[in-house]
This record gives structure tokens, C-alpha cells and sequence, in this order.
């Protein structure tokens, strides 16, 4: 039931799917309770009886994580390819990390401190495998990056890595490849 509107306008001046800010009394518990108008409108369509947030979470209306109709087993993959697992924690807002997180967290035994970071040895990011993760704190991780591109570069200076120029990338140079090749490793594409 409808108690007033919030900003003290008549609810007569209520019109249809409005999220105008209304005070209603829970139809289970008789508290005062604030929601919005359309809010109101459909917990009561739905129920028969408008509800507050503690009486819906009672009867089951908010479910979450495997209790949630569209639950997948807590692994999502991103954008990038890069999966997340559920994995809730009183610290982070979020309840998903990144898989390569959940998995040196097990290792470790406790949570990632906030200036921690995972680091790939590989610079894949897909492969989470033990021993290709390293933590890092955060000066550590990018001084780790600022020295691979500067071995990178050092590669192009040398004549191992060229540019291409029409493609917009940098390529192994038929040098390298050579060096691959009598050295019997895989060359990258």
C-alpha cells in the first residue's frame, strides 16, 4: 500500500511507470519501506503484494551466484578471452577475478594484497599454467614490462624483428628465423 509520495507531492499526481520516489508499507512484514513507483507497481503485479527488500529476499525473489536461474557454473570468458571465475571476497566489490588471480590465490593460500599483481612469464595471458605465473608488486611488474619492450626494441636495432610497414606490425625477420631453426624452436606465425 501506497503511504505517500517521497518528495511530499499528492499520489493522485502518480502517473503509470513513473520512478517517481514513493514510500509504500510491506504487504508481509507491515514495515514503511521506500522504493520507486514503478518498482512498487511490478513487485505487487508479480507478487500480489508489494515487498520489501528483506521480505522479496525471503520468499526467494533476489537469488544470486548458483541459486540464480541463469547461473553457469561461475566462469565467464571476456571480450579478450580471458576467463573470470566467482570467486567472492568480503575485500573486492566484484565477486568475479580473473582466472590466473583465483589460481595463484590458491597457491598462495590467502588473497592478493591490492599493490600485488599476476605476472606471465610467456606473455600469454591464456595460459595459466603455475609455472608461466609470478606474483609482482606493482613497481616490480612494470619495470618487468618497461624491460621486455626494451629488449624488444634491441631486437629491431639488431635486424630480428622488422616492421611492416603495410600490415602495421612487427615480424620475425628471415634472420631470426634462421636462428630458430638450426636452434630447433618453434617459430611464431
Amino acid at each position: 500500500m501506497i503511504l505517500r509520495v517521497a518528495d511530499g507531492s499528492p499520489i493522485e499526481s502518480l502517473r503509470r511507470h513513473t520512478k517517481t520516489p514513493i514510500v509504500a508499507r510491506c504487504g508481509f512484514c507491515e514495515g514503511e519501506y521506500e522504493t520507486r513507483f514503478f518498482s512498487y507497481q511490478r513487485s505487487a503485479k508479480i507478487a500480489g503484494k508489494a515487498r520489501c527488500r528483506p521480505c522479496a529476499i525471503k520468499a526467494g525473489r533476489y537469488r544470486s551466484g548458483s541459486d540464480h536461474g541463469r547461473w553457469k557454473g561461475g566462469r565467464k570468458k571476456m571480450h579478450d578471452g580471458v576467463v573470470m571465475v566467482h570467486k567472492p571476497s568480503a575485500r573486492r566489490s566484484y565477486p568475479y577475478v580473473y582466472e590466473y588471480v583465483a589460481i595463484m590465490e590458491d597457491h598462495l593460500g590467502r588473497e592478493m594484497q591490492p599493490r600485488e599483481h599476476v605476472h606471465h612469464i610467456d606473455g600469454d595471458r591464456h595460459n595459466n599454467d603455475l609455472s608461466n605465473l609470478v606474483v609482482l608488486d606493482t613497481v616490480v611488474h612494470k619495470k618487468a614490462h618497461y624491460e621486455l619492450e626494451k629488449i624488444g626494441y634491441e631486437l629491431v636495432k639488431a635486424g630480428l624483428v622488422i616492421f611492416d610497414r603495410e600490415k602495421g606490425t612487427y615480424v620475425q625477420s628471415p634472420a631470426l628465423v634462421a636462428l630458430l631453426a638450426a636452434a630447433a624452436l618453434p617459430v611464431a606465425a
